[in-house]
């Protein structure tokens, strides 16, 4: 259905469809009176919605910072092409202007917009570009040489670049991943980091959770995230090694955490209060407390969580722009 719908557009538009755009999946990408333009039904955090990206020369914007929300809240074009009897608030509070472009998207629930509708929005964007800002005239937009070589993509982005800065770009790439590949991971750095980082957290953990009388899910995601990112700044550079010892220890500093809760509550509880019988004695039946009577598996997921979203952050950098010629 989305592939019908680019094809469908491309025809209204004179744009091209491609598998990859801006948005990492298949878009509508070209140029329209000299600005380079794409427009795709995306998804975001699982939202539906009609991405759109209107480019024109850097830095030649002229109407203000608010000159593009001036130029779309009285825009009677912009109502009319979507249909509605007044332009979607979320379409409008989305409006998002760059130093070299305007950004906007349009949610949609159940029904999604048809392609007429999108070019007229993506019509009536280029429009409010051409009020105020230059088009991507024929010269490269790295160097500024002219070019007449046509628009090229560079990751799903419609740009206009020479040959000659492609080469340049590629080459910078190649050194600076030569110089990551170079790098030496220092994992007993890592570990120095993690376990002191886990240990005060994890007191931080079993004592907070003490004071309240329960464990505070989010707070695990906290620990997750600042394990891996004291292990990450130990190591300088992540490995699988690094990887594995993230999730080693924040289990094990969640399990800690939820070990000092459970020994401060039963000290709470007990004639005596703190000891080694009693520390001994929460040991032998801390799995039975947390696992069965408590929230320990979902404390442990919670933090892999927040591990997991900061392993993904820094996975290894990608050097190599893609570009692809659109003509």
């Amino acid at each position: 259905m989305t592939q019908k719908r680019l094809v469908r557009l491309a025809e209204l538009t004179s744009l091209k469809p491609v598998a990859k755009g801006p948005w990492q999946n298949p878009a509508a990408v070209g140029s329209m009176q000299g600005y380079p333009v794409a427009a795709a039904w995306s998804r975001n955090q699982n939202h539906s919605q009609v991405s759109f990206l209107v480019r024109f020369a850097k830095g030649s914007w002229s109407a203000g910072p608010d000159g593009l929300a001036a130029f779309a809240a009285g825009s009677e074009d912009l109502r009319q092409a979507t249909g509605k009897k007044a332009v979607p608030k979320a379409l409008l509070k989305s409006l998002t202007l760059m130093e070299d472009g305007i950004v906007c998207h349009w949610p949609f629930s159940l029904f999604a917009p048809k392609p007429e509708a999108v070019a007229g929005v993506l019509k009536v964007l280029v429009g409010f570009a051409a009020k105020a800002a230059k088009p991507v005239a024929e010269q490269c937009e790295s160097c500024g040489r002219e070019t007449r070589e046509g628009l090229w993509t560079a990751d799903g982005v419609p740009v206009r670049i020479c040959t000659p800065c492609r080469a340049s770009q590629d080459e910078q790439a190649r050194r600076a991943k030569e110089a990551y590949d170079g790098l030496v991971s220092n994992p007993m750095a890592g570990l120095l980091y993690g376990a002191v980082t886990g240990a005060v957290l994890a007191v931080l953990w079993g004592g907070l959770a003490y004071l309240i009388h329960r464990i505070f899910l989010w707070g695990a995601i906290g620990i997750g995230v600042a394990l891996a990112w004291a292990i990450n700044r130990g190591m300088e550079k992540v490995n699988h090694v690094g990887r594995a010892l993230t999730v080693l220890l924040t289990v094990v500093t969640v399990l800690a955490g939820d070990y000092l809760f459970i020994l401060f509550s039963a000290a709470r509880e007990v004639e005596g209060g703190l000891s080694l019988r009693l520390a001994l004695l929460a040991a032998q039946h801390f799995f039975e407390a947390d696992f069965q009577e408590g929230s320990g598996y979902v404390s442990l997921l919670f933090a892999l969580i927040g591990a997991g979203y900061i392993l993904y952050v820094n996975r290894p950098p990608r050097f190599q722009v893609k570009y692809e010629p659109l003509s």
